[in-house]
């Protein structure tokens, strides 16, 4: 497996290209479908070692993207896919730089599993493609 060092700078690279195709505006779909496969990605590189701050925020990511999607906003705003990849971001601060004061911690955020996470990535990504 990869240093945590570089799968932050792999992350941060595909982060920052997204972002500037959201500045361009370029086709919202791409982007998406864009999004959903580094969720996908990144929620894979992580499988043995998703705890509660990972599970918080793969669910966090993978909810801003379907709350983009069924915006009622015709075109949706940015906000939601910048939520999603902030979101996205945040699985991977280090445990020494999470903050003391987060909010408590809930027993369905416990429960999630790997399973249940990707395949809620895979029912964005299915509907995305069609």
């Amino acid at each position: 497996m990869q240093d945590s060092d570089s799968i932050l700078q792999s992350l941060q690279r595909r982060v920052d290209s997204i972002l500037q195709k959201l500045g361009t505006r370029d086709e919202i779909k791409k982007i998406r479908i864009e999004i959903a496969n580094l969720i996908f990605d990144y929620l894979h590189l992580m499988k043995n070692s998703l705890g509660y701050w990972e599970k918080m925020y793969f669910a966090n990511s993978i909810l801003a993207l379907a709350w983009h999607i069924n915006s009622a906003h015709k075109p949706p705003q940015d906000s939601w896919l910048r939520l999603c990849l902030v979101s996205l971001e945040n699985v991977f601060v280090p445990p020494e730089n999470r903050a003391a004061n987060r909010p408590p911690r809930n027993s369905q955020t416990y429960s999630l599993s790997f399973d249940q996470l990707i395949e809620a990535i895979n029912e964005i990504r299915t509907i995305l493609q069609n």
